[in-house]
């Protein structure tokens, strides 16, 4: 308690600086950078606590027990993050723009918007256990039982995929 008592007293002595600055240069309207995030986010609940780089656009996440599948879409990679480490376990190559992911059982289903394939990721050994040719772009995945459906973008189907076989 006494921490976040020394942190808030810390922001507030920024604040009174800020403050004073402006009064001396009115001009001078915004503070630097880090005098910014201090105001806006203090070391309380709901701030940010890390990043981690991962591959060119990640755009989807989905959890797999303490792993986090993330969906690097410019660089066609799938990276895999420890949730209790937050640190990369490994990233794992796709082929051609992996844009969406769904996870089923010990699976995680890549769709490879580009190269009209899905990728299945075998979350036991994070590898590529097999890879999937379907008609289109693959874009958005629901599975419903053991069945997966695919949306695909450029072909106007819906492909359905048997979850026990790949």
């Amino acid at each position: 308690m006494q921490d976040l008592l020394n942190k808030q007293e810390s922001l507030n002595n920024k604040q009174e600086s800020l403050n004073n600055k402006q009064e001396l240069n009115p001009t001078n309207v915004l503070p630097d950078f880090e005098t910014m995030l201090d105001l806006i986010l203090p070391n309380i609940e709901n701030t940010i606590e890390k990043l981690i780089p991962v591959g060119g656009q990640p755009f989807y996440s989905v959890l797999v027990g303490t792993k986090l599948y993330v969906a690097n879409t410019a660089n066609s990679a799938v990276t895999v993050i420890d949730t209790n480490t937050d640190t990369i376990i490994t990233t794992i190559p796709m082929n051609g723009n992996s844009i969406n992911l769904l996870a089923l059982n010990d699976k995680v289903y890549v769709a490879n918007q580009s190269a009209g394939t899905i990728s299945v990721i075998d979350t036991n050994t994070d590898t590529v256990s097999s890879t999937i040719n379907v008609v289109g772009s693959p874009r958005h995945g629901i599975n419903i039982g053991t069945k997966i459906y695919w949306t695909n973008l450029t072909s106007n189907i819906v492909t359905v995929i048997a979850s026990n076989i790949d």
